[in-house]
């Protein structure tokens, strides 16, 4: 599959709307297939579908690129602000799914998008800063985000299938999910504020949290999770 065949990089040069490197390399030996000069800054990590394009935030929204020839398919596309700049993520069902900021959106929204660019549906649960890329499991089709609020969604319909009030305001980066289903989620409340990490059953359950000092803005980064 294309996600085993394929890494994607992006080389960021400044900001804003500077031009960024996309390059292809195989799995094994690592070499370089494919590099290609775009007009646009990519600020977060492509994520690969199996529709033969990747996708990834630049130039203010989410953006498409065929992975054969790294040319844009379509975008930026953003319903509101700089859209996706925490990351993307890509479904089994062929949807992309990136969240919004309240500092330029009025809330902190969930979005899916078709692989054309089109917007299928934006949900709000009140969090105003997830600032995380979207967790999914495909096998239960469903999708994680938030931040003050912390919910899980179906990923198709956007109905929701549980919430919990007990994350900080501010969505930190990296949402993990284990062999069990189990949800591990950071959250914060701004340099000098708390951190909180919580994990959640496959139902919603608090299993446990734990809270701390929080030294930087940015929070804690969940990286991965080890399977049992």
């Amino acid at each position: 599959k294309l996600r085993n065949l394929y890494w994607i990089l992006a080389a960021v040069f400044g900001i804003g709307s500077a031009p960024s490197s996309a390059i292809a390399q195989n799995s094994s030996p690592p070499a370089v297939l494919l590099k290609k000069l775009n007009a646009v800054s990519l600020t977060t990590r492509p994520a690969l579908g199996d529709d033969g394009c990747f996708y990834a935030n630049g130039g203010g929204g989410v953006l498409a690129f065929d992975s054969t020839t790294l040319n844009v398919i379509w975008g930026p596309i953003s319903p509101c602000g700089n859209f996706g700049g925490p990351g993307v993520s890509v479904g089994a069902n062929g949807l992309v799914y990136a969240v919004g900021d309240n500092n330029e959106c009025g809330n902190g929204p969930l979005d899916a998008f078709r692989p054309n660019g089109s917007i299928v549906w934006g949900y709000a649960n009140g969090s105003p800063f997830p600032r995380q890329t979207p967790a999914l499991d495909d096998q239960s089709s469903t999708v994680f985000f938030g931040s003050s609020t912390i919910e899980a969604l179906d990923y198709n319909t956007h109905s929701s299938k549980w919430t919990s009030a007990d994350g900080l305001y501010i969505g930190a980066r990296g949402i993990g999910i284990d062999a069990n289903g189990n949800l591990y989620v950071g959250t914060h409340s701004g340099e000098g504020g708390n951190t909180r990490i919580l994990s959640f059953s496959p139902t919603g359950a608090v299993r446990w949290q734990r809270t701390f000092p929080s030294p930087e803005q940015t929070g804690p980064s969940i990286v991965a999770i080890p399977n049992p």
